[in-house]
């Protein structure tokens, strides 16, 4: 310790001024990591808005096809126009979440929704050619609202 007393005054306010810097340097380091983590999560989660909200259009759509297929099946065949079109936009729905999750940047997720995709196609082909029942027809356009891949993606 007696070099320190040896040290001149200008010299003992640099190694104090070091000292200072070294011991807030990994708090602030620390702090700014934490702050650039959430800057990256905050990015990821507006990139994620455009897919979401087409996403949950498309959910509205198969709820809305459910119902109309449901109707249409139980005797109502004056909707049967109105059940092919919804049938035909929420193709197209799921067609543009595809191009969103890509466009976004979730390439990762396009497995998931190609297999979502797939089951929309063979469910909306039994519907068509009316080979399914009614109760058959809205527990596997649930199954599709509610299938764990579905919620993931939202």
């Amino acid at each position: 310790m007696n070099w320190i007393r040896n040290l001149k005054l200008r010299q003992k306010f640099a190694w104090m001024t070091w000292l200072a810097l070294a011991a807030a340097a990994l708090p602030a380091a620390l702090a700014i990591h934490g702050a650039w983590s959430n800057v990256q999560e905050l990015r990821t989660e507006r990139r994620a808005l455009v897919p979401s909200q087409v996403l949950l259009k498309a959910v509205r759509t198969t709820q809305e096809h459910r119902g109309l297929t449901n109707t249409v099946m139980n005797g109502g065949d004056e909707l049967e126009p109105k059940r092919r079109d919804k049938q035909t936009a929420l193709t197209e729905q799921l067609q543009q979440v595809g191009v969103t999750l890509h466009e976004a940047g979730f390439d990762a997720l396009n497995k998931e929704f190609d297999e979502i995709n797939q089951t929309w196609q063979a469910l909306s082909k039994a519907v068509a050619d009316h080979h399914i029942t009614a109760p058959e027809s809205v527990k596997r356009h649930t199954a599709l609202v509610t299938d764990r891949k579905s919620t993931r993606l939202n």
